[in-house]
């Protein structure tokens, strides 16, 4: 059965902390709920073992990795157990 998206609900940002819907920023500019506007991601690691640089662009957070390049912001998170 086909149920077509409506306006909003492609892009619905939540929140990596606790899974509600992201209002605002941190300090990161991580989209994140208001109670963990002040709360930070620190330092992820990648699969091979290596930092990842967080980076902004048109579609939104995502990670660089030296070795595997850039990955998404929800396996970057499923990689270092927090979603």
């Amino acid at each position: 059965m086909y149920i077509p998206k409506r306006y909003g609900e492609s892009q619905a940002n939540k929140c990596p902390f606790c899974a509600d819907p992201a209002t605002t920023t941190n300090g990161e500019k991580v989209p994140v709920c208001q109670r963990h506007k002040d709360k930070e991601l620190g330092l992820l690691k990648c699969m091979c073992g290596r930092y990842l640089a967080i980076m902004h662009g048109k579609f939104g957070v995502f990670f660089n990795c030296l070795n595997c390049g850039n990955i998404n912001l929800k396996k970057a998170l499923e990689i270092n157990n927090m979603s």
